[in-house]
């Protein structure tokens, strides 16, 4: 039989294993549970929360950002600004003038060099204003992508006119200030005097090359200027030959001419003609159609190499490579 001091060795002995055992556990799990902690702090972005920012950066001597919002949040991660209500300049060496804008949303990536902007979305200068549901811009590519209702109007002050276009998407370039409208496209060129005819036209897809001062267009063209209502596959504007004698628009490939023509003292009738190119002279108020045009007036069918047709004019200028004449 043990006596009481081994007896009360082995208890001792026992309860030190057990309160060994038990704070060993206990150790390794606040361990474990503080590493994990940490990995998950480590693992998370980690954001910065200002209200009624300036914001100013230098990217480098081709792009500077300049932004004012009523809200900003910064990812301390990757230092993408979100951004509400925000207002600001677009600015660059290739541009002649900064680009303002404004809108509900945005996200500034400066490491990237991208902002994009999201609804009610404003850019605008002195010369042109650009409305979209969204905006995204790239000052790598110089490019400004516009998608949701775009809506673009620029004015010329040397050349006296006006465009404005609507369209699906807008791709514009600050560079090289082209601008590409996609999707159900319908524009006006509106001059400034107001004895000057405004001019309307629909297509697929418009090129606008503002620096060159013409626009083509592609894809189930239509032109209606006045009561005169053209159809074509594809389709020119040459914007500084309004006052000139040099050809104002043109329509190439299966072109279809709906007119009205309502003689002085005389009764409207209709005309209608094919051809497979038309050019317009607004100069002259005539139109031009090559590529063994016909015209139908009343009960003619005329035929030729090329015919003139004037607005409101009865009389038609026939060439048929032989003999040039005129029918009334």
């Amino acid at each position: 039989m043990l006596s009481v001091g081994q007896q009360l060795s082995i208890w001792l002995f026992l309860i030190g294993i057990v309160s060994s055992t038990f704070f060993g556990l206990f150790s390794r799990y606040e361990e474990n549970e503080f590493d994990q902690s940490i990995s998950d702090l480590l693992n998370q972005d980690i954001y910065s929360y200002f209200k009624n920012v300036k914001y100013f950066k230098m990217a480098d001597k081709d792009a500077r950002y300049h932004l004012e919002a009523a809200e900003v949040s910064q990812n301390l991660t990757t230092d993408v600004l979100i951004l509400t209500e925000p207002n600001g300049v677009l600015i660059n060496d290739h541009q002649a003038d900064p680009m303002y804008y404004d809108a509900y949303t945005g996200v500034l990536n400066a490491k990237e060099k991208y902002l994009s902007l999201r609804g009610k979305v404003v850019l605008r200068n002195r010369n042109m204003s650009i409305k979209s549901e969204s905006m995204n811009y790239s000052d790598n590519s110089q490019i400004v992508n516009f998608r949701g209702k775009a809506q673009s109007i620029s004015k010329d002050f040397d050349s006296a006119y006006e465009v404005a276009v609507n369209a699906d998407e807008l791709s514009y370039n600050l560079v090289s200030e082209v601008g590409t409208y996609d999707g159900n496209v319908e524009g006006r060129v509106q001059r400034v005097r107001a004895y000057e005819d405004s001019v309307k036209f629909f297509a697929d897809s418009l090129v606008v090359d503002k620096s060159n001062r013409n626009a083509n267009m592609s894809g189930n063209v239509k032109f209606q200027k006045s009561q005169l209502l053209a159809s074509a596959r594809n389709g020119e504007i040459y914007l500084d030959n309004y006052n000139k004698k040099l050809k104002y628009y043109a329509l190439y490939d299966d072109v279809v001419i709906e007119e009205t023509v309502s003689p002085k003292g005389q009764t409207p009738f209709k005309r209608k003609a094919f051809s497979e190119r038309l050019e317009g002279y607004m100069a002259e108020d005539k139109i031009v159609l090559l590529g063994l045009p016909r015209v139908y007036q009343k009960k003619d069918v005329l035929k030729g190499n090329t015919i003139v047709l004037r607005r409101d004019i009865e009389t038609i200028e026939v060439d048929d490579a032989n003999t040039n004449f005129k029918i009334r």
